[in-house]
């Protein structure tokens, strides 16, 4: 149960925080939500042509800030509020995304594209339908 209140939080609150956190410098402007692959992209554009040699930098930062995000949110780290986001839960999501990111760029991988399989094999596992319920195919 805990998995699907994380889950409906991340999806309901992550989109909002990152389209926020682009929009605050100006990078990205655009209407509506912003996809998976989208920002992916905008990921693979910021950051260049990509080296072997970043590979371990990209995996440390990700985890340096999946600890921060950690951090955040064991110790109740606010909200965001309006275009603030500076020491907050959402900023932390924005980064543990951005290196997420950047590694699935250096391995090619589609990450939106594979989101459906890996969740349809995990309602398959768990005898659920709850991806069909929010993604109906």
């Amino acid at each position: 149960m805990e998995y699907k209140i994380i889950y409906e939080w991340v999806f309901n609150n992550i989109n909002k925080a990152v389209f926020n956190h682009i929009k605050i410098f100006g990078v990205l402007k655009m209407e509506g939500k912003i996809t998976i692959s989208q920002l992916q992209q905008y990921v693979k554009n910021k950051e260049g042509d990509f080296y072997p040699e970043t590979r371990n930098n990209f995996i440390l930062k990700f985890m340096e800030e999946t600890g921060e995000l950690a951090r955040a949110i064991l110790y109740n780290h606010p909200h965001a509020e309006g275009d603030n986001i500076k020491g907050t839960i959402e900023e932390e999501f924005c980064d543990v995304l951005f290196y997420l990111f950047a590694i699935a760029n250096l391995y090619d991988v589609d990450i939106e594209k594979w989101i459906p399989v890996k969740e349809q094999e995990t309602d398959k596992r768990y005898k659920t339908n709850y991806f069909e319920k929010y993604f109906p195919i």
